[in-house]
């Protein structure tokens, strides 16, 4: 995911709201488009979006705010005029988030979701014989035969741990992070690395299954992720 640097700062009591650090923050995230978005391209061209007066709009709006909260909306409003689900903005909690590991659900308070993973298209095709593996659950595969060539096909629901609360479970016990014990920031990147980690490992056991079971080609389906907001990315094996 694309993530854009924004500066938050803490206006205390002043007389008038000052819109002028997030006009200079506004600027700083034209820049950063420029320079080191890798779908601006696409976003130009084939979106039409027309940033030049996104960005016009985005420096008026900003005039009229009289809140760092109004501000922020501003901003959330430019992303979704991009419409590129990699391109947004992380804002800092007031404090740092921590969840006890011990409690129910306690995953899914860490943003481990299962729904986040699209479905496979495959699946739904004349001739799909699905592969049945321990790793299907978070890679589901399976073969189809196209032109007497039997393809292997493999579908990569979420670049992200976060879509895999099985992991985040199993990183719990792998770490001995102890029940009930709160998560912080640094607890919770351990466990999305560990998971992130596993993901690699489970994608290569389910690849080297399809290969063992004839695949002669090979189709991965990524159609409807999300992006990373936390990156992982399959390493080579």
């Amino acid at each position: 995911m694309f993530v854009l640097p924004v500066t938050v700062l803490m206006l205390a009591a002043a007389p008038a709201f000052d819109p002028g650090p997030w006009l200079e923050d506004l600027d700083q995230t034209q820049r950063a488009l420029a320079e080191g978005y890798a779908n601006l391209e696409w976003a130009v061209f084939e979106r039409e979006a027309d940033l030049p007066r996104l960005f016009a709009d985005g420096r008026s709006r900003l005039k009229t705010v009289s809140s760092d909260l109004q501000a922020r909306a501003v901003f959330d409003w430019l992303a979704h005029r991009i419409g590129d689900g990699h391109v947004g903005f992380r804002w800092p909690e007031a404090t740092p988030k921590k969840e006890a590991l011990g409690e129910a659900g306690a995953c899914s308070k860490l943003g481990y979701d299962a729904s986040k993973r699209a479905a496979p298209l495959a699946a739904h095709a004349p001739g799909y014989v699905p592969l049945d593996t321990d790793v299907s659950d978070e890679f589901p595969a399976g073969l189809i035969t196209v032109a007497k060539t039997r393809v292997g096909v493999i579908k990569i629901g979420l670049f992200s741990p976060q879509g895999f609360p099985g992991l985040c479970e199993a990183a719990k016990k792998a770490l001995a992070i102890p029940a009930g014990k709160p998560c912080d920031d640094t607890c919770a990147k351990r466990i999305a690395g560990w998971a992130s980690d596993r993901l690699t490992v489970d994608l290569a056991t389910q690849l080297r299954a399809l290969q063992s079971a004839g695949a002669q080609a090979l189709v991965v389906d990524v159609a409807g992720n999300g992006g990373a907001p936390i990156g992982w990315r399959p390493r080579c094996e």
